[in-house]
């Protein structure tokens, strides 16, 4: 429409419509040589301003809790494949993206290095040792309930289950077995 001074006016509302950007997320992280217990923290990173958040999918029949996530801190819990996934959430600017990495720790893989042996006693809830060094015992979830350096016997208070002890020796031996306690 057009006024008395010949000038066209407009009114109404003008739709705009922007596209949000998908980010890319970088991982260059290695996840070979990992063994059970080991901790780790997750560094994958992202050119949107979505915060990255990890989660994990037990493959093959692996074990569902196989690992333990607490923000970008793994540990690495039970022998498996296991497909980890870093995601940033979708922002105003950014859409959400993921990505997937694959990550197997096998008998080969877990045991380099390590020597499953009878080195380690268990009489009632006593853990006697073969020579003196460092232990430390996990839970069945995998999380680590005790430890010492410098003994050969260790008079515990566990309650009746199964646990893993990690014993390494003065030369760098690691002894790992899994005990009972009644």
């Amino acid at each position: 429409s057009s006024n008395a001074s010949g000038v066209s006016s407009y009114s109404g509302i003008q739709s705009v419509t922007t596209s949000k950007a998908t980010p890319s997320i970088t991982w260059d992280q290695s996840f070979s040589n990992l063994n059970i217990y080991d901790e780790l923290d997750l560094t994958a990173s992202s050119n949107g301003d979505g915060t990255i958040t990890y989660s994990f999918v037990p493959i093959n029949g692996s074990p569902a809790d196989g690992i333990l996530i607490t923000g970008a801190h793994a540990i690495w819990k039970k022998l498996g494949e296991y497909t980890l996934t870093a995601n940033t959430a979708a922002t105003s600017s950014y859409n959400s993206a993921t990505l997937d990495k694959t990550v197997t720790i096998d008998q080969t893989t877990k045991l380099s290095g390590v020597v499953v042996s009878n080195d380690l006693i268990v009489s009632g809830k006593t853990i006697i040792m073969s020579e003196i060094g460092a232990i430390q015992i996990f839970n069945g979830q995998g999380a680590k309930i005790y430890q010492a350096i410098d003994v050969n016997k260790v008079n515990t208070n566990l309650q009746s289950g199964m646990y893993v002890v990690s014993f390494t020796n003065v030369k760098g031996l690691t002894t790992m077995k899994k005990i009972a306690i009644r």
